[in-house]
């Protein structure tokens, strides 16, 4: 297989390795992700195979289109969408409306295949006159009230990944003695992330300790709470030798051992990968 090298600048190589870290992924596939994106006629729109199935959302984030459309058509306008979702410009909300305008029948479709009575079908569960959720597995069942799954359900779309998955994920996770902090064995190596984003704890740690106050993350990340935040500093310093190594263990010199990279004196980074 032929493969070639790639410039980047240190500054996109580190956006990569931030990026990888939070997706548990390898820069390469990535890039890859990111290259790969198909361009639609949309600025704030794109599609990606590996995120619903390459459906359109909103760029750079994971929330579909059809969800803001059917928050919109349900009577909230583009100012309350904007307040509850402020990671999301007023620039990529309008047009995600141009974008239905332009394709109606297929974000009217999305938005059916969402509809309560699909998804449950979909995920084999029913729901009583009380709107308690039940999961019926064919050797487990679990209930659910319905303000439970509706949290559940938006994660899952977010992130791409089924309710059942997303249930899986937190069932399975460990607590840690901080009540925001867990670990999961398939998640990092067993190593700490946010309980509600999966995100590690060393890098919050590291853009903390790089002088980006917690405030500044937090505007970054608005889906991690402010308190999620703090904690992850709390049991940074608790955890001070741990949450080191890991950060150490992700430097740039040490990211670029590890993905077989290395960086020219003028800073620009090659992959050297011989396969």
């Amino acid at each position: 297989m032929t493969t070639y090298s790639v410039n980047l600048k240190p500054q996109t190589y580190k956006r990569l390795s931030e990026i990888a870290a939070q997706e548990n992924r390898a820069i390469e596939d990535v890039a890859a992700t990111l290259l790969e994106a198909k361009p639609i006629e949309h600025p704030h729109i794109e599609r990606r195979e590996d995120v619903l199935g390459g459906k359109p959302v909103l760029r750079g984030t994971r929330m579909p289109v059809w969800q803001i459309v059917w928050k919109w058509k349900a009577g909230d306008t583009l100012d309350l969408i904007h307040e509850n979702y402020p990671q999301l410009s007023m620039a990529a909300l309008y047009d995600a409306i141009s974008y239905y305008h332009d394709h109606p029948a297929e974000i009217e479709e999305q938005i059916e295949d969402n509809k309560i009575e699909n998804v449950l079908k979909n995920n084999n569960a029913t729901m009583d006159e009380k709107g308690v959720i039940t999961f019926h597995d064919s050797r487990d069942t679990i209930t659910l009230e319905s303000q439970t799954y509706k949290r559940l359900a938006e994660r899952a779309a977010q992130e791409n990944r089924t309710v059942e998955q997303v249930a899986a994920f937190l069932i399975e996770s460990q607590p840690t003695e901080h009540p925001y902090i867990i670990r999961r064995e398939g998640s990092r190596g067993g190593k700490p992330i946010l309980r509600d984003a999966s995100i590690a704890v060393w890098l919050i740690v590291a853009l903390w300790k790089a002088g980006d106050s917690l405030e500044e993350i937090h505007a970054a990340y608005s889906h991690v709470s402010l308190a999620t935040l703090y904690d992850a500093i709390s049991y940074y310093f608790d955890h001070q030798a741990e949450i080191e190594q890991q950060i150490e263990d992700n430097k740039i010199e040490n990211a670029l051992k590890k993905h077989n990279a290395t960086m020219t004196e003028d800073g620009i980074i090659k992959f050297n990968d011989v396969k």
